[in-house]
């Protein structure tokens, strides 16, 4: 008599078996896996291997998904890097087209901001982590330099919507001095997401969401003003 599969395991017990998941269950996982273990390691540390045990699939799937680790890295770490870029410029755009009389009320444009930031940041720590182990990596320079260009592009729009909300306001700064401004804010807000465990390590005082934006945004709006 022959025994059909996957039937029963031995002793008699009915046998049971992993739901069997999509394609795009698949990838997903990777993805999530590949931003664990990218910013972990960084990119020339990582294998596919890993990757793909981490995510429970053969590593031939990394190939068949992806194409190449790069293409993994990319789908990981840079697409949703790159996401987030174009996510925040819109809504820096509404904040500073649709908010409030800048002439008046600066926190109407401040502390949204540094929320927003904050949130789109701290959700996409991986990525960001991954995308800096990766910085001066040989192997991922093709990637990087794709994102590093699409960050000075979200600046560049930055500088040209605040300058222009400045000069409305009334207040004259150094061209300089208020290109540097948005890159020195968003470096902050990686300093308290992405960089957390290093620079509010535990034992220290840690603020909440709430409390961190609200002093983050006094900080932007006393020294800019």
């Amino acid at each position: 008599m022959t025994r059909s599969s996957g039937d029963t395991a031995p002793g008699g017990g009915q046998r049971s078996r992993r739901p069997r998941r999509s394609s795009a269950d698949v990838r997903t996982a990777l993805i999530d896996s590949a931003a664990l273990v990218f910013a972990r390691r960084g990119y020339s540390g990582a294998t596919t291997s890993e990757i793909a045990r981490l995510a429970r699939t053969p590593p031939v799937t990394v190939y068949r998904q992806f194409g190449s680790k790069e293409g993994l890295f990319t789908a990981a770490v840079v697409e949703p890097f790159l996401g987030f870029l174009t996510d925040y410029t819109a809504e820096y755009r509404s904040l500073i087209t649709d908010g409030a009389d800048p002439a008046i009320d600066h926190k109407a444009i401040y502390e949204p901001s540094v929320a927003s930031l904050y949130d789109h940041l701290n959700s996409k720590s991986y990525s960001v982590l991954a995308l800096i182990s990766a910085l001066g990596d040989p192997e991922a320079a093709g990637p990087v330099r794709d994102a590093v260009a699409r960050m000075d592009e979200m600046f560049a729009r930055f500088n040209e919507l605040s300058v222009d909300h400045w000069h409305r306001s009334g207040h004259t700064y150094k061209i300089e001095h208020a290109q540097m401004w948005v890159r020195l804010i968003t470096g902050m807000v990686i300093g308290v997401t992405a960089l957390a465990p290093l620079l509010l390590p535990e034992g220290l005082y840690r603020p909440g969401r709430t409390e961190l934006i609200a002093l983050m945004s006094q900080m932007v709006r006393e020294g800019i003003g």
